[in-house]
């Protein structure tokens, strides 16, 4: 099955339609100690997420915005065997704050950006998951 996988942010311009990701990387971890046993709270990793595109002033402000948050989903899409699209996984968060953004050209292919995003919800597969954080978004 082939899949097509889009981001979904609240409020941004095409937030019905969603921002095309060329590639998404995620996962959660937790440190073990010398026997191989966890050894702390499992912990979630960054959003890695690279979309096609031009600039985009909204995403800019977002990571400009130091704490500023957003909540949103990524969808991914996949075509069933009868040929019709359904979604097959997502992952949704809330209070995202972008903390890497990065654009990316070549005369070989057209403009991509880069995103890493840290989160305090995440639900993937059903699965909840969240921190706490005590800070201050006007700081």
């Amino acid at each position: 099955m082939s899949l097509v996988a889009r981001l979904h942010l609240d409020q941004h311009p095409l937030s019905q339609r969603g921002i095309r990701v060329l590639s998404y990387n995620f996962g959660f971890s937790q440190e073990i100690d010398s026997n191989g046993l966890p050894g702390s709270r499992v912990r979630a990793g960054l959003i890695n997420l690279t979309v096609y595109g031009k600039s985009d002033p909204d995403l800019v402000n977002w990571m400009l915005g130091r704490m500023m948050t957003k909540n949103g989903k990524i969808v991914f899409t996949g075509i069933s065997d009868s040929g019709i699209p359904q979604e097959t996984n997502s992952l949704a968060f809330e209070n995202g704050i972008l903390v890497s953004y990065g654009e990316s050209f070549n005369d070989q292919s057209d403009m991509v950006i880069s995103l890493s995003i840290s989160c305090q919800k995440i639900t993937l597969s059903n699965a909840k998951w969240e921190t706490k954080w005590d800070f201050d978004k006007g700081a």
